[in-house]
């Protein structure tokens, strides 16, 4: 491959291209913890076939729930810190163990809250905004084509899918090498050529009621990588969509579908050949929810909001108890930003004893005792927290919202 760009190095043995610049930068010239980011990054490059590296304007780092990276995520976090790490670009966090106002609330140890605390607190020494959520597309969006980086696997598929901006699905030590350098290798779903669809999925012998979050979990069992076009269902509001995109993440490694009149760059294709077709049924979908039934719903609390719920579907939760009683715990998650923007609502909420917590959700926190039955309306929940040993119960929002309530 030939390059005539100027100041393009390549030096003998390395297959990702980089500036004059960026040699400077690989060999120690700008300071040793943005080496270290390229040395990470570049290697990645070399492994995945990235001929360059692209600058990126959004970073979004998952893994920073002390419940999940431990005292050797700390160490690392806090180790770049110490080097002087700084983040290049915008730069968000997924949700933490506990939601930091009412952390008490979570049955944690002052020693736990305080590791926590300084993962949030080196991180944000760093430059990250401490906007502690899962879904960074309804904070700051990215446009279409946009080069991002982004290691939460339900936001990755909204943004490549929904928004058409460009990111693969990064892996948070990772992101943080991504965020300090500014850049990251060109290569997957970054590049138009990797992201046209491969399968036709066929939904169209689904009932409109099908729960759109068993049939993306099913399609990403069926699946596990790819890109597939998604024809024939129609999705009732944007949670169906986020439902459906967190399911097919949870369950593959799939970073893009394409959806029928919602993915913005399906327009930039004048046709589309497909080496294979699939139709899924009602007994795929089926089969597919009884994994996640449960028999006793008598020690059992509501949990809802993977992914956080936003403004829209808040209301839509008020409207719908507002002059009921509620006879089942139910608890919110959402992000801080969403939170404040609602405090009227949340008022009301928590005057019928609902529960709502920022900066957190049901899946990277240790709320919940696992003696009790979780009932959400979330495939991604209920998926990760059955692997945790908690028994689920999965059902529509509707009807998680109607067993909240006195019947």
């Amino acid at each position: 491959m030939q390059h005539s760009n100027i100041g393009i190095s390549s030096k003998v043995g390395r297959s990702v291209y980089l500036s004059k610049y960026e040699e400077k930068i690989l060999d120690g010239e700008e300071g040793l913890v943005l080496q270290e980011a390229y040395k990470v990054i570049v290697k990645v490059g070399e492994i995945l076939g990235a001929e360059r590296l692209v600058p990126i304007s959004k970073a979004h780092v998952s893994g920073i729930s002390y419940k999940n990276i431990g005292d050797h995520g700390l160490d690392f976090i806090n180790t770049l810190v110490k080097k002087g790490g700084k983040f290049r670009c915008y730069t968000s966090l997924n949700p933490a163990a506990f939601d930091l106002t009412k952390w008490r609330e979570f049955r944690v140890t002052k020693e736990y809250y305080k590791k926590q605390v300084k993962i949030i607190s080196s991180l944000k020494a760093m430059g990250a905004r401490t906007i502690l959520s899962c879904t960074p597309y309804l904070i700051n969006p990215p446009k279409k084509n946009e080069q991002i980086a982004w290691g939460e696997s339900n936001a990755v598929l909204y943004a490549n899918s929904i928004l058409g901006a460009r990111t693969n699905r990064e892996g948070g030590p990772l992101v943080i090498y991504e965020a300090i350098a500014g850049k990251a290798p060109y290569f997957g779903l970054r590049r138009k050529e990797e992201r046209k669809p491969e399968l036709f999925v066929d939904l169209s012998k689904l009932p409109k009621t099908t729960h759109p979050g068993i049939i993306g979990f099913y399609i990403g069992l069926l699946l596990k990588k790819g890109v597939p076009y998604i024809n024939g269902f129609r999705f009732r509001n944007e949670y169906d969509i986020r439902n459906f995109l967190a399911a097919i993440g949870a369950s593959s490694s799939i970073g893009l579908v394409l959806i029928e009149r919602l993915s913005p760059e399906l327009k930039s294709y004048d046709t589309l050949g497909f080496e294979e077709r699939v139709s899924i049924d009602m007994k795929d979908i089926t089969q597919c929810m009884e994994n996640f039934q449960s028999d006793d719903l008598s020690n059992s609390v509501i949990a809802l909001g993977c992914p956080h719920l936003s403004v829209v579907e808040f209301r839509k939760i008020l409207n719908i108890i507002l002059n009921k009683e509620i006879s089942r715990k139910l608890v919110l998650f959402t992000s801080r930003i969403t939170y404040n923007l609602i405090k009227g609502i949340i008022r009301c909420l928590e005057r019928k004893n609902v529960k709502v917590y920022t900066d957190t959700c049901m899946v990277v926190s240790p709320l919940f005792n696992k003696d009790i039955t979780i009932i959400t309306d979330s495939v991604k929940a209920a998926y990760y927290l059955s692997s945790q040993g908690y028994k689920v119960h999965l059902v529509s929002r509707e009807e998680a919202i109607r067993l909240s309530l006195v019947s």
